[in-house]
């Protein structure tokens, strides 16, 4: 019989009080529990200390782990993976999973059971999430990655790499870390996650970003402008992906992993068809 994974929940927060109660509601009712959540209060000027506080007695089941980094006027996305490095750091125990939660975000119930079980069945799978749904419609993902919200992490993993871990969230980083070293990430179409707020992905601040952070990972500019010309055909801010890029070039604003340079730069092409073959192939 196959024991209980032991599970570290982990989730940032600056300035969002208003949705944790729902957020401890619903992660109270998962069918396996974590055995600690690790919570990153991102320097909150409002009244998270206070909330989180409340809501650690009102759910005792719970065991939370709070890290408090200096409060902050501004929330600043360029500097979540310093938060997450500080708080991954500070544990003690090895944990089999970590499953990064966003405050915004309603799991299925039985979502941490399910995702940790997909592990079980394959042993090259390093990191998985479900869909990510707002509104009832599936956001869309077309290279099938782990991402955002909801994203589950083999704990060994994780645990070697945390000294490397960059200034920004780690969502594409540790996909490529794992592409990298030839593990396995996918997006499983049977879990549903519900965001209860729509993601800047598709807006113009979403697209600076995205331009951002392809300078950040140093991607092949080829790549960069056809993505950037593609979304202009479609009329989807294209313009912006590349504002946000030269902006960051000027800024020289840019990851010092060799390893992640090196594969945004050439080997992303290769592995775009390892990448069509898994998918035909995977169970």
């Amino acid at each position: 019989m196959q024991k209980k994974p032991k599970v570290c929940l982990v989730s940032h927060s600056w300035n969002e009080a208003d949705q944790l109660p729902a957020l401890f509601k619903n992660i109270s009712q998962q069918t396996l529990l974590p055995a600690l959540w690790l919570f990153i209060d991102d320097g909150s000027t409002d009244n998270t200390p206070e909330v989180l506080a409340q809501l650690s007695k009102k759910y005792p089941q719970l065991k939370l782990k709070i890290i408090q980094m200096p409060k902050k006027t501004k929330g600043n996305l360029d500097t979540i993976g310093i938060a997450l490095k500080k708080a991954f750091k500070s544990l003690e125990e090895h944990y089999d999973f970590y499953v990064l939660v966003d405050v915004d975000t309603r799991l299925p119930k039985n979502y941490i059971e399910k995702i940790t079980e997909k592990f079980y069945h394959d042993p090259k799978l390093t990191v998985a999430s479900g869909v990510i749904t707002v509104n009832g419609i599936p956001e869309s993902n077309k290279r099938k990655f782990a991402r955002g919200t909801g994203m589950t992490i083999r704990g060994e993993f994780l645990e070697k790499l945390v000294d490397q871990i960059p200034e920004v969230k780690i969502d594409a980083w540790i996909n490529t870390k794992s592409r990298i070293y030839g593990f396995k990430t996918f997006e499983f179409d049977d879990l549903k996650i519900i965001q209860t707020r729509p993601t800047t992905q598709r807006t113009a601040k979403g697209s600076f970003r995205n331009g951002r952070l392809a300078y950040y990972f140093n991607y092949n500019f080829l790549l960069v402008l056809a993505k950037a010309l593609y979304y202009l055909i479609l009329r989807k801010r294209g313009s912006d992906i590349l504002r946000g890029y030269w902006y960051t070039k000027r800024e020289g604003w840019k990851i010092k992993d060799k390893e992640i340079k090196t594969y945004y730069h050439s080997r992303i092409f290769i592995d775009y068809l390892k990448v069509l073959v898994e998918r035909l192939n995977f169970i």
